[in-house]
Parts: structure tokens; C-alpha cells; sequence
């Protein structure tokens, strides 16, 4: 009697064991990134699906990290311009103030080029930005700051900055699920008239992606 029941409860354990082994392979082989935002065709009626978060290689420059993406640090998006003259040639990009402590960089054609999105160390290892003040609150430690390097108060942007600065924070809000209420201007949170009254902020808004409710 006593042999019987020990050989019923090896056997119950060996099978709660096999289940437990299934059952983690399949969270393994089913284990997928944090869920896309549940998108809706903005003012142009262009959608973005969800394998499809941007264009013209701005998912790329977002994957160009040392380290993992932080996907729930990152909780706002704040646009800047460049209140300056921008010369071929100038160092210091890669230092942590980056033009100003952003995580990406607008080009321009005297910098890296006419729309070019350049990724920054702050950005590559996922580091705090550097770029905008407001007593009592911590923006720096969750909001990706981005640079147009245009003086939008002497200039408009040019048609390939405004489309890679679109098509970017529109990749960054999907891949890190950031809703439109949460993309600033500077201006909206210090620094008043930047950018400058040359930037289409009506038209930027109106091709940020919005989430269905």
C-alpha cells in the first residue's frame, strides 16, 4: 500500500513538473515587446501600423542604443530649436550637453545633413537629458528632448527637417507608447518663443499620432 502511494505521488509530481516546463516555454516563445499604442489616421489620413512606426530609416536611428530601451522611462517628448549659428565642423556633439542636453539631433546642411536624425550619447545609453529647467518638476529624468538645428525665430525649417522631425517623434511615440498630450513645445514649459515664430506648430501637432479611446 505504502509503495502504491509513493508511486502516485512521484507521479503527480513529475507531472505538475512537465506542466511547469511547458507552460514556461510558452511564455518564452510567446514573449513580445511592450504593445504598440491603438493608432487612428491623423488629419492627412495617413495611418501608421504597428509594424510600421515611421519612415525613412527613423526607427533605425531610435535602435541605435548600447543599451536596452528603456520603454516606461520615457514618459514625453520635448521639441527645441537652435537659438544660434550652426557651422560645419563643430565638436563637442558627443559630449553629455549635446547642443544642449537633447537625446536627438535635427541636421541641417551645414551639420550632418539636411534632415539627417543623429542619435546622441544621451540617447544611445538611455541617460537622463540636459535639456530644459522647470523648478518642481523633473522633466529631464523621463522626456526625450529632440533638436531641430534651425533658429526658427530668424528661419523656417526646411521641408526635410520638418519631415524627419515628424516621422521621428512620430516612431518615438509608438515605440514608446508617448500620446500627443505628452509631446511639448519648449515654449509650453519655460522658455518662452522657442521655437520661434517660424516653426508651423499647427502643422507639427497636426501630424503627431493620436490613440483611440
Amino acid at each position: 500500500m505504502a509503495s502504491t502511494e509513493r508511486s502516485r505521488t512521484v507521479k503527480t509530481l513529475l507531472a505538475l513538473m512537465a506542466t511547469m516546463f511547458v507552460g514556461a516555454c510558452v511564455l518564452y516563445l510567446v514573449e513580445t515587446p511592450p504593445a504598440c499604442l491603438p493608432l487612428r489616421a491623423d488629419s492627412t489620413g495617413d495611418k501608421v501600423g504597428k509594424s510600421d512606426p515611421g519612415r525613412s530609416g527613423q526607427v533605425a536611428a531610435i535602435r541605435q542604443t548600447d543599451v536596452p530601451i528603456q520603454y516606461i522611462k520615457w514618459c514625453n517628448i520635448i521639441l527645441h530649436d537652435f537659438a544660434g549659428s550652426v557651422r560645419s565642423g563643430r565638436v563637442g556633439l558627443d559630449r553629455d550637453d549635446s547642443v544642449g542636453g537633447c537625446h536627438f539631433l535635427i541636421g541641417t546642411s551645414g551639420m550632418f545633413g539636411d534632415g539627417f536624425i543623429r542619435p546622441t550619447r544621451l540617447w544611445r545609453r538611455q541617460l537622463d537629458g540636459k535639456h530644459i529647467v522647470v523648478p518642481g518638476f523633473s522633466y529631464n529624468e523621463n522626456s526625450i528632448g529632440i533638436r531641430l538645428l534651425c533658429d526658427t525665430d530668424r528661419q523656417s525649417p526646411t521641408s526635410k527637417q520638418m519631415a524627419a522631425l515628424t516621422d521621428l517623434v512620430r516612431a518615438l511615440q509608438v515605440t514608446c507608447q508617448i500620446p500627443s498630450d505628452r509631446v511639448y513645445l519648449h515654449s509650453e514649459l519655460g522658455a518662452p518663443g522657442r521655437p520661434g515664430r517660424f516653426f508651423p506648430a499647427e502643422l507639427f501637432r497636426s501630424r503627431l499620432i493620436t490613440a483611440t479611446r
